[in-house]
């Protein structure tokens, strides 16, 4: 389409415009696209002819399906930053705690370490327990008499993939003071004491090697201890020490008389003869920290490059696009 009339060209023009159709007549309003570029038009001005590209804008289109939701976005997009920047901090906290954790375990367990290679204390007729149990992996001797008659058997434990009870006997004392001790493990059959040697019960006052240590606590999914039924899942020294009457300190007896004597014994031997299998003198305290310290930081620095990245990450093409919608739509 040629004008050469300059008046009548700038109504052709905004009419074209406002109708969203070309100036050369062949596209209608119903059939161009949003945004679409129709053909260019021709316009005569000052004896020249200037192109010129008119975009179509149609009205039948709803907006409000195409218009971005940019607050939306926007929130979006800072709820995700702001996680990613917390999980590098909140990891680097835990992993330097994890390093004063690291720290304590390991002197830790160098003072039981030390107390484990002093000669054994022998423990006064009148101890205060409560003093007693700050010695933890202190290697002690006691003498008194074993009380057989109230002893409890906890478990179901195992030993070399067997199955059996930890034994806990009462130790009474010359003064009449008792005193919890752990003998060690014995087979499930030897629970009738009329099935044990008279080695594994010894008569009249013995002595007793062990270490004060505290045990272990039980976790979620042990059950119950039902003293009605004599059914004991886990050591509960308070609840042990008022069914005997005994004070709330348990020792574990240690096997070393055995283990040290100049004639070998097996296991296996003194299982059949239903001798508790005591513990060995050794530190059981796990210290998995520096793995710890390991997996926080490592955390830390994997999640800290993944927020850079998506602080740093162009938009995407739909982003992109509808930004250009959102500018012409305004």
């Amino acid at each position: 389409m040629q004008c050469f009339n300059r008046a009548l060209c700038r109504p052709s023009l905004a009419a074209a415009l406002r109708s969203g159709i070309s100036l050369n007549g062949r596209h209608s309003q119903s059939s161009i696209k949003p945004y679409q570029l129709i053909q260019p038009a021709l316009l005569h001005r000052n004896n020249k002819f200037l192109k010129i590209t008119v975009r179509s804008i149609t009205t039948d289109v709803d907006w409000e399906t195409v218009k971005p939701k940019k607050e939306k976005t926007t929130a979006r997009r800072v709820s995700v930053l702001t996680l990613m920047l917390l999980m590098p901090i909140i990891s680097f906290g835990l992993g330097t705690w994890q390093i004063y954790r690291l720290e304590w375990k390991t002197n830790l367990i160098a003072e039981y370490e030390n107390r484990l290679i002093l000669p054994p204390l022998v423990l006064p007729l009148d101890i205060d327990s409560e003093e007693a149990n700050k010695l933890q992996y202190r290697r002690v001797l006691v003498k008194g008499v074993f009380r057989y008659d109230q002893e409890i058997l906890v478990g179901p434990r195992t030993y070399e993939g067997e199955s059996g009870f930890a034994v806990i006997t009462p130790l009474e004392r010359e003064n009449g003071s008792t005193l919890l001790i752990n003998r060690g493990w014995i087979r499930k059959e030897m629970a009738d004491h009329s099935k044990r040697s008279e080695e594994s019960m010894p008569k009249g006052p013995v002595y007793v090697e062990g270490l004060i240590k505290a045990p272990a606590k039980a976790n979620y999914f042990t059950p119950k201890n039902e003293p009605d039924r004599e059914l004991f899942y886990f050591v509960d020294v308070p609840e042990f020490a008022r069914m005997t009457n005994a004070e709330p300190l348990i020792i574990e007896e240690l096997v070393t008389k055995y283990t040290d004597s100049d004639a070998f014994v097996s296991w296996e031997t003194l299982a059949d003869l239903g001798i508790p299998i005591g513990r060995l003198p050794r530190i059981d305290l796990k210290n998995n920290h520096s793995q710890y310290i390991a997996t926080w930081f490592g955390v830390c620095i994997a999640t800290t490059i993944m927020f850079f990245i998506m602080l740093r990450s162009p938009r995407s093409d739909k982003a992109k696009k509808m930004q250009h919608v959102r500018k012409y739509y305004a």
